[in-house]
């Protein structure tokens, strides 16, 4: 999925005040190169001279974040340390990690789309339960896959169809994004969010 697909999530945070940074990856799959995760925190910690991010980054409040496969990414980097908050959406933890989430120690978001043919609501609801304390799961109602990118059009191609519209599920998604955001960035907690649900999702905590 082409990086281009989710700028309607970073200008969402960035209009709420966060700076956002979406890497490249090699055939637009993360789950090859890592290191471009680390290599967007290392800009965003230490920015070269003159650059716009001079004086905008509070590197005590990065937070990494994926879609599907992007999910594994987000984990393993996490993992690695150097992240305040992980946000997963519509997918899980690699298997391969189960035995180190216990270390993980930061704030996590699973968000899913009831109505997701590909990261199945069953498949997401394990791997959240595999994620240590704190961490939170919202579940969209009527929502697919590829709602969470700027587009349901390969939804609908695979038969795939959201009982949520595409601008809904963007909304709803948004506002799960804000509320954990500005609860686990300022204090490490993340039910206070929880108490302010979103519109047709429902919200688990742990």
């Amino acid at each position: 999925v082409s990086t281009t697909r989710y700028e309607w999530q970073a200008r969402a945070l960035a209009r709420a005040g966060y700076v956002v940074t979406i890497p490249e990856h090699p055939l637009e799959l993360a789950f090859f190169a890592i290191d471009t995760g680390d290599a967007a925190r290392s800009l965003l910690v230490t920015p070269p001279a003159g650059s716009l991010l001079e004086g905008h980054v509070d590197a005590s409040k990065l937070v990494v974040m994926g879609h599907s496969l992007g999910s594994v990414v987000t984990v393993k980097l996490a993992l690695e340390g150097g992240f305040n908050a992980a946000i997963l959406e519509a997918g899980y933890p690699d298997t391969a990690d189960i035995s180190k989430l216990p270390t993980l120690g930061i704030p996590t978001l699973s968000l899913a789309g009831s109505s997701d043919c590909s990261a199945k609501l069953e498949q997401v609801q394990e791997g959240w339960a595999t994620l240590p304390s704190p961490s939170a799961l919202v579940v969209l109602a009527g929502v697919t896959h590829y709602q969470f990118t700027d587009s349901e059009a390969e939804d609908l191609k695979s038969g795939c169809t959201p009982s949520a519209t595409l601008g809904d599920a963007h909304a709803q998604t948004e506002q799960a994004l804000l509320n954990f955001l500005s609860s686990a960035l300022a204090d490490g907690t993340i039910d206070e969010p929880a108490r302010r649900l979103v519109p047709n999702a429902t919200v688990e905590v742990k």
